[in-house]
């Protein structure tokens, strides 16, 4: 059967933040102030030095790593609070920021006659 085990087991007040998997669950689910305010803080440097130059200052070498896990805090984020403005923004940018690499990327193969042996699509960059 199922046991419970002693030390994993926290009896937190309720006038502490509570917090089970990264999730506030107080009276409503939600997330970390911190953790929303390093996304926040990321997606500010990247719009103000753009993405290459936030990572060098980062000392990030693997962009591509680097925007899927931005991407995959950002949709955790948005699995718990769907209906959040700044967030929603942040993923569309995200996306719109792909779509530009994507279509960069695509005319400089065309104008180098580069070929690969499967075609390219969007969905490559997502």
């Amino acid at each position: 059967g199922l046991f419970l085990k002693n030390r994993k087991t926290v009896v937190i007040p309720a006038s502490r933040r509570q917090t089970v998997t990264g999730i506030v669950v107080n009276e409503k689910l939600n997330i970390t102030k911190e953790y929303k305010k390093n996304i926040r803080q990321e997606m500010y440097y990247i719009q103000k030095f753009g993405l290459d130059g936030h990572l060098d200052k980062m000392g990030i070498t693997d962009k591509r790593g680097y925007l899927l896990s931005l991407k995959g805090r950002i949709a955790f984020v948005l699995q718990t609070l769907p209906n959040n403005r700044e967030f929603l923004e942040y993923k569309h940018f995200l996306q719109r920021y792909a779509q530009r690499s994507f279509q960069y990327l695509h005319h400089l193969l065309s104008k180098n006659h580069m070929y690969t042996e499967y075609p390219l699509t969007d969905r490559h960059f997502q």
